[in-house]
């Protein structure tokens, strides 16, 4: 029977309900009845396929699912079932409007505060966009994975041609953080479909020029341990324009969450906003993992992948998986020496060797040193105890630390932890840092511990080493001493303990202050590049025009807002002439430049330091403060200002991890960010020294009990 004939049967009750059947009728919203058979009832169970099928044949969902309907359905992708599995995650939904498009198409609207149709997931570059779940107890066998894309222009035949898919153990891009499974070089990509929904505006419905396609990986065999993991993914596609992944949307409003962005260009992860510029709103990406809860003993173990066992697997999953599918037996009989062998060979698992090796050959033996100390060793019967590092900076893909010594040492107080091979050793030498809190600890957690890594240090021979980082107050760290590719030899390491640099007060405040801002507020601000919750390296710069310093200015203290909700960090603020009233990277002369210790604190009001500083700007030029505030360990640092109506402007470059190339005006980043940096001079106009009075000792042009008080306070006893 043809497609004229059953409209004829159908007669004009279908011709009437064509339209209106994709959104409305029972058939589509209320049916049991399977898709891919013959029913006897109006309709099928799966929404999407039977508005598609109804689209095409009123009468499947006015008189009944006939044989007809079924054949046309097994043509289409929205009839086909969902990756095999039940159904384990599904982190949101796309559709805003049900039936509200094209054809009685369903709608994904861009919601209020949204200005974005879509992030863009491009696997030629990458750009990859990423996202929490978390695996429940007893673990996952996860078979199938589907995500929703679409390429602008594209007709409802899917134009997808690749899907690529990893799995981290934390944040991606985080310190501590590893992929468990996958990668973005394998194309997993099965089955591509119309999702019978088209991504448009709010005021144009009915637009089709972005139909979201399904894109799903299936026949997978992924097994995950209970716990919060974070996939990533990026697609490719036949046409220019994409591929796009749209964010989780709702009827109800816009949907915040914590997805990810990663970009080519910027090289870091970053928070993927559904506001695009204005930066206030982070979504959440829509994607279902399907599989199984299992009884796989990479799921059900408890037993540590490094110990023998007499029972099959171990309780690192991925681990677990990687070496069974090398040694069967170590998933069916018992996990012995072989198994253990394997795990730290293959999933460069921490294994405490037996034999004729050094004291401190393991982690658990480290040698216990502290600052001061300079220690002989000779790693050339060590064995290669610790996780792959690939943070080394190494060349040639060399992500171990071979023949590696362990050295342990504790802080009090908040110092810069160095160890240093520097010109000591006779081999090409890595030195890295794990923090191990308290000092207990499972070697097994170490890749999750790294605080930071050297391979060659500044001006070190020979390709020697020197480690230098900030250490936390009360906490034990372990250094950990190898070699590049496989070499080792002996040396000494030495351990250095130095101070923070201490806050700074203005001793000789001048007498003709000039602030940039009418206001010294620091209660606002925090408006900085980031990614994956902490902040890169931010500089920022604020302009002091020629009329402002009266041509020529002469002062030795910079004071200026700063918060900082992470760890102490060291920065520096510089003082530069520019010929121009926008500062540059390339285009500022450097007049003075500040070390400056960052600590945690909101609000604060910093000061440093140095020798007078006499500023004589020609026409045109203009004076720019800048502070360097390096990329936080945590937390989140960055100025502190005020929203205020002031003419002058902060500036933001961020050392190209959010693409900034030079200096750019804050109002012009985010949709217009009017939060401004407070900085204050303090100082005396002109270059020559003013008059001063005999007894005016703080060169505040008077003299009275405040120069008594400091004539007094500095009353010491005669020679």
């Amino acid at each position: 029977m043809n497609w004229k004939t059953r409209w004829c049967l159908a007669g004009a009750v279908a011709a009437g309900a064509a339209m209106s059947a994709w959104a409305d009728n029972p058939g589509c919203t209320n049916a049991t009845g399977g898709c891919l058979e013959a029913n006897g009832t109006p309709g099928c169970e799966i929404a999407a396929c039977c508005k598609e099928v109804c689209l095409f044949d009123p009468g499947c969902c006015v008189v009944d699912w006939d044989a007809f309907c079924a054949d046309y359905a097994a043509t289409l992708f929205a009839c086909l079932a969902p990756p095999s599995g039940d159904p384990l995650w599904d982190n949101g939904g796309l559709i805003t409007d049900p039936g509200a498009g094209a054809g009685g198409a369903d709608v994904s609207r861009i919601g209020p505060g949204q200005t974005l149709f879509g992030w863009g997931i491009q696997g030629t570059l990458p750009n990859t966009l990423s996202d929490d779940f978390t695996v429940g107890t007893g673990g996952w066998n996860i078979t199938g994975l589907e995500f929703f894309a679409y390429q602008t222009g594209s007709s409802t035949t899917s134009t997808m041609t690749g899907l690529f898919a990893r799995i981290w153990s934390g944040t991606p891009g985080a310190k501590g953080s590893s992929v468990v499974w996958g990668d973005l070089s394998t194309n997993l990509l099965t089955t591509t479909g119309w999702t019978g929904i088209y991504r448009t505006t709010a005021t144009d419905l009915q637009n089709t020029q972005r139909p979201v396609m399904s894109v799903r990986a299936e026949g997978l065999d992924v097994l995950l341990n209970e716990g919060t993991y974070w996939i990533e993914w990026t697609a490719t596609g036949s046409l220019a324009s994409g591929p796009w992944q749209s964010p989780v949307s709702s009827p109800d409003g816009a949907v915040t969450g914590n997805a990810l962005q990663f970009t080519n260009a910027s090289g870091v992860y970053a928070p993927a906003y559904t506001d695009g510029a204005a930066a206030l709103l982070q979504g959440a990406l829509p994607f279902k993992i399907f599989g199984t809860g299992s009884t796989s003993p990479c799921l059900s173990s408890n037993q540590s992948c490094t110990e023998a066992h007499g029972t099959p697997g171990c309780a690192n999953a991925a681990c677990c998986g990687t070496v069974c599918g090398a040694l069967p037996e170590c998933c069916s009989i018992g996990w012995d020496a072989l198994c253990v062998n394997a795990a730290a060979e293959l999933c460069g698992l921490y294994v405490c060797p037996t034999g004729s090796f050094p004291a401190n050959n393991c982690p658990t033996g480290a040698t216990v040193v502290q600052s001061g100390d300079v220690v002989a060793f000779n790693s050339t019967t060590a064995s290669t105890t610790g996780p792959l590092q690939p943070q080394c900076g190494s060349t040639g893909g060399d992500a171990q630390i071979w023949k590696d010594l362990w050295y342990r040492i504790s802080t009090t107080d908040a110092v810069r932890l160095i160890a240093s091979t520097c010109g000591t050793a006779n081999f090409d030498t890595k030195i890295a840092a794990y923090n191990i809190g308290d000092g207990s600890f499972n070697p097994e957690t170490l890749a999750s511990r790294f605080v930071r890594c050297n391979e060659d240090g500044p001006d070190c021979p020979d390709a020697t080493s020197l480690l230098s980082f900030i250490a936390l107050p009360n906490t034990t760290y372990l250094i950990r001493l190898g070699g590049f590719a496989g070499q080792s030899g002996s040396g000494t390491i030495s351990f250095a303990a130095e101070p923070l640099l201490p806050a700074q007060t203005c001793t000789s405040p001048g007498a003709n202050p000039i602030d940039n801002l009418p206001t010294n507020s620091v209660a606002s601000g925090g408006v900085a590049c980031a990614a994956a919750g902490i902040t890169t390296r931010n500089v920022y710069a604020v302009v002091f025009p020629g009329s402002a310093v009266g041509g020529a200015y002469s002062f030795s203290c910079v004071n200026f807002g700063f918060t900082n909700s992470g760890s102490y960090l060291e920065g520096e603020v510089g003082v530069w002439v520019n010929s121009g009233s926008v500062p540059s990277i390339n285009g500022m002369t450097p007049l003075a430049t500040y070390p400056v210790g960052l600590y945690t604190g909101a609000a604060q009001f910093l000061t440093v330091t140095g020798d007078l500083l006499c500023v004589e700007l020609e026409a045109g030029d203009t004076l720019v403060v800048t502070l360097d505030i390096p990329a936080s360990t945590d937390g989140f640092a960055s100025f502190g200002g005020s929203i205020v109506a002031s003419p002058n402007k902060t500036y933001v470059w961020s050392g190209g991890s959010c693409g900034f190339a030079d200096f750019t005006d804050l109002e012009t980043v985010g949709g217009g960010f009017d939060n401004k940096w407070y900085v204050q001079l303090s100082g005396n106009i002109g270059c020559d020294s003013p008059t001063q009075c005999v007894g005016d000792l703080n060169a505040d042009n008077v003299v009275n009990g405040a120069d008594l008080g400091l004539l007094l306070g500095a009353w010491g006893t005669a020679d």
